[in-house]
C-alpha cells in the first residue's frame, strides 16, 4: 500500500505541477485581455468631435421642431411630460452627461484595474494573509494566488495532526523546532522543508508549494508529512484551467463590446432629449454597460467562490453531518461535494443573473472549443478539413493519396456555407463524408483513434476472428452433408424393417433401440471429446448404462431369442450417428453465432472498411 501511494504522489503531483502553474499563466492571461483597450483616449476623442458636431446640427433640430410643434399645439407647451420645460431639462442632463461619461468610463475602468490587480475579489472571498512578510499576498501575482489557494485545498500539512506545527499557514508559527521535531523524520532536511513551506504560505508561490522534497517528506512514525489528496486535485485543477480558458474567450468580446459602447456613448446620450422614446433607448445602452462590466467580476467571483467552497472541505472547519451533527465525512462524500462546488461555479452567474435581474453576456461554456463555434466560417474551416482528411484516405485506395486531399478540400470547402454551420465537429464530419462520397460512393464511416492504426494491422485483428468464422462455415457445411446421407441411411433402414414387419418403436424393441443408441452416442462422444477429464466422466457414464443394458437385454435372453436384434443394432447404430452429428451442428452454429459477434465488434473498433482492395491488387499482379 505503501508503494501504490508514492506511485499516485509522483504521478499526480507532476500533473499537478503543470495544471496549478497553467493555472496562473491562463488567469494573468484573463487579467491582460481584460485591460486591454481597444480604442484609444485619442481616437474616441476624434470621432466623439465629429459625432458632437451633428448632435449639436440634432439638437438644434430638435428644439426648433419642438417649438413649432408647440405653436401648433399650445397645450403640449406645459404639459409635464413632453413640454417645453421637459426638453430643456433633458437638454441640461445630456450636456453634464457628455462631461461625466468619459470620465466614468475611465473611473470604472480604473476600479477594474484595482480590483483584478490587487486581486479583491479573491481576498474577500477567501481571506487575506496574516502574513507579515515582505513577499505577502498584497503583492503576490493574482494568478499565482489563484493557482496557490486552489491547490492548498488539496496538499497542506494539516495542523491538527501535527499540533507543534500549529499556525505555520497563518506565519503565526511559534516554534520552528518543535515542528520540525514532530513533522519531519530527517531533522535537517525538515529544516529546509519547513522554510520552503513558510516561504510558500507567505509568497503564496505554486512553485515553492509544490516542492519535490516536500511531497515526499515523512514523519518521525514514516507517514507523509504534507496531507495530499491526489486525482481530485487534478480533475480540480483542471477543470478551474478550462473554466479560465473559456472566460478568456468571454473578457475578450466583453473588451471590445466596452469600447463599443464607451465609442457610440453620444448617441444614447443624445437620444435622452427626447421625451417620448428617448430614455428608452438611453437606459438600455446604460444597462448594458452594467452587465457587460460586471460579467467580468461575476464569473471570477463565482470561481473564488468554489476554491472557497474546496478549501473549507479540506482544510477550514469544514461542514456538518444535519443528522448526527458530527462535522466529518467520508472521502467519497468529499469528492462529491468538490465536484457540486465546480459545477455550481458554472451555475452561478446564472444564479446571480436571476436574482439581480442582470443579464449578463454570452452564454458560459465550459468546453473552450465551443467557443470558436460562435466565429463565422469556422464550419467551413472544419468541413475543408474533414474533406482533406477523407479525401486523403480515399486517395489512398487507388494510389492518390495527395490527389484525393485536393479533391476532397474543394469538396470539404463547398458542403458548408460560410455563415451556416458554426459547429465546428459536426462540420468536419460532414465534409468528411460528403468528399469521400463524391470520390468511392460510400459513406466515410472509417475515421476516429482507429484511423492511427495501419489497415494492415487492422486487417490482421479482423482476420484472426474471420478466418476462423470461414473455417466454422466450411466445417458446418461438410456437416450438413454428412447429416443429410446419415439421415437418408437412417430412413432406408427404417423403411426395410417397416417392410419385413419388424416392430421398433414400441414394446421391448423400442425401449431395446432407445438404450443402445444412448450407449453408441456416448461411445462416439468419448471418441471425439479431447478433454481427459470430461472424457472419464463419459467413460463412467458408458459403464453405468453398460451394465444397466446387459441386466436388462442379454442377462434376460432378449438379444439370443430375437431374430432381428442385428437390424436393431444396425438402425440404433445409424440413429445415434445421426443424432451426434445433429448436437455436433449445433455446438458449430453456436460457435458461429458467437465468433460473428465478435468479428462485427472489431470491425465497429476498428471502424473497419471492408474494400475489396487487397483483393484487387493480388488480381492486378495476377494478370499482369
Amino acid at each position: 500500500m505503501p508503494v501504490i501511494e508514492t506511485i499516485l504522489r509522483a504521478i499526480f503531483f507532476k500533473l499537478d505541477e503543470i495544471i496549478y502553474k497553467f493555472v496562473g499563466t491562463v488567469y494573468n492571461l484573463l487579467i491582460e485581455i481584460a485591460e486591454t483597450t481597444i480604442f484609444s483616449s485619442d481616437i474616441i476623442e476624434a470621432l466623439g468631435q465629429r459625432i458632437y458636431g451633428l448632435l449639436g446640427i440634432f439638437m438644434l433640430f430638435k428644439v426648433s421642431f419642438s417649438v413649432l410643434t408647440y405653436i401648433v399645439n399650445p397645450d403640449e407647451f406645459t404639459d409635464k411630460t413632453k413640454g417645453f420645460s421637459k426638453i430643456i431639462s433633458n437638454i441640461m442632463i445630456t450636456l453634464a452627461l457628455f462631461v461625466a461619461v468619459p470620465f466614468i468610463f475611465s473611473q470604472a475602468f480604473k476600479l477594474q484595474r484595482i480590483l483584478l490587480r490587487d486581486n479583491v475579489l479573491g481576498k474577500i472571498v477567501l481571506g487575506g494573509s496574516g502574513s507579515s512578510s515582505s513577499m505577502n499576498s498584497s503583492t503576490a501575482n493574482p494568478g499565482r494566488v489563484m493557482g496557490y489557494e486552489t491547490l492548498r485545498a488539496f496538499y497542506y500539512l494539516d495542523e491538527e495532526t501535527y499540533p507543534a506545527c500549529v499556525g505555520i499557514s497563518s506565519g503565526k508559527l511559534t516554534d520552528d523546532s518543535a515542528c520540525i521535531s514532530s513533522a519531519f523524520k530527517n531533522q535537517t532536511m525538515g529544516a529546509t522543508n519547513l522554510n520552503s513551506l513558510k516561504y510558500a504560505y507567505n509568497s503564496k508561490s505554486v512553485d515553492l508549494y509544490l516542492d519535490a522534497d516536500l511531497i515526499f517528506a515523512k514523519d518521525p512514525n514514516d507517514k507523509f508529512t504534507m496531507t495530499y489528496i491526489p486525482l481530485i486535485s487534478t480533475l480540480a485543477g483542471g477543470f478551474i484551467v478550462l473554466i479560465l480558458i473559456s472566460f478568456c474567450f468571454d473578457i475578450a468580446v466583453r473588451s471590445i463590446k466596452l469600447g463599443f459602447y464607451q465609442l457610440i456613448a453620444p448617441i444614447p446620450i443624445i437620444s435622452r432629449i427626447d421625451p417620448k422614446k428617448g430614455k428608452d433607448v438611453f437606459d438600455k445602452w446604460v444597462k448594458s454597460c452594467v452587465s457587460t462590466y460586471l460579467d467580468l467580476f461575476i464569473r471570477l467571483l463565482a470561481i473564488y467562490f468554489a476554491v472557497f467552497v474546496i478549501s473549507q472541505i479540506f482544510t477550514g472547519p469544514g461542514f456538518t453531518n444535519m443528522v448526527t451533527g458530527e462535522a466529518k465525512a467520508s472521502g467519497f462524500v468529499k469528492v462529491f461535494i468538490v465536484l457540486g462546488a465546480l459545477l455550481f461555479a458554472k451555475q452561478l452567474p446564472k444564479i446571480l443573473e436571476e436574482i439581480l435581474g442582470i443579464k449578463l453576456d454570452g452564454k458560459f461554456k465550459l468546453n473552450p472549443l465551443k467557443k470558436l463555434n460562435e466565429v463565422p466560417g469556422v464550419g467551413k474551416i472544419a468541413a475543408t478539413a474533414g474533406g482533406i482528411v477523407a479525401g486523403a484516405k480515399a486517395g489512398s485506395h487507388v494510389g492518390a493519396t495527395g490527389t484525393g486531399a485536393f479533391l476532397g478540400a474543394m469538396s470539404g470547402f463547398k458542403s458548408t456555407p460560410f455563415m451556416g454551420n458554426k459547429d465546428g465537429e459536426a462540420s468536419f464530419f460532414k465534409g468528411a463524408n460528403a468528399s469521400y462520397k463524391s470520390l468511392l460512393g460510400k459513406d466515410f464511416v472509417n475515421f476516429g483513434a482507429s484511423n492511427f492504426i495501419p489497415d494492415a494491422k487492422k486487417k490482421d485483428a479482423i482476420d484472426e476472428v474471420g478466418v476462423p468464422l470461414k473455417n466454422a462455415y466450411k466445417v458446418l457445411s461438410s456437416l450438413n452433408t454428412n447429416l443429410n446421407t446419415a439421415s437418408h441411411r437412417t430412413a432406408n433402414q427404417a423403411q426395410k424393417m417397416t417392410d419385413n414387419g419388424i416392430n421398433f418403436t414400441t414394446g421391448t424393441s423400442g425401449e431395446y433401440v432407445q438404450d443402445f443408441t444412448k450407449i453408441e452416442k456416448l461411445n462416439i462422444a468419448y471418441s471425439n471429446e479431447k478433454d481427459v477429464n470430461k472424457k472419464t466422466k463419459i467413460q463412467s457414464e458408458i459403464t453405468q448404462a453398460s451394465a444397466e443394458f446387459h441386466t436388462k437385454y442379454i442377462a434376460t435372453g432378449f438379444e439370443s431369442s430375437n431374430p432381428d436384434i442385428n437390424e436393431l443394432k444396425t438402425y440404433s447404430k445409424m440413429s445415434a450417428a445421426e443424432e451426434s452429428l445433429r448436437g455436433t451442428i449445433g455446438g458449430v452454429e453456436k460457435d458461429i453465432k458467437d465468433l460473428s459477434k465478435e468479428k462485427s465488434s472489431r470491425e465497429q473498433f476498428y471502424r473497419y472498411d471492408p474494400s475489396p482492395e487487397e483483393d484487387v491488387k493480388a488480381n492486378i499482379n495476377k494478370y499482369k
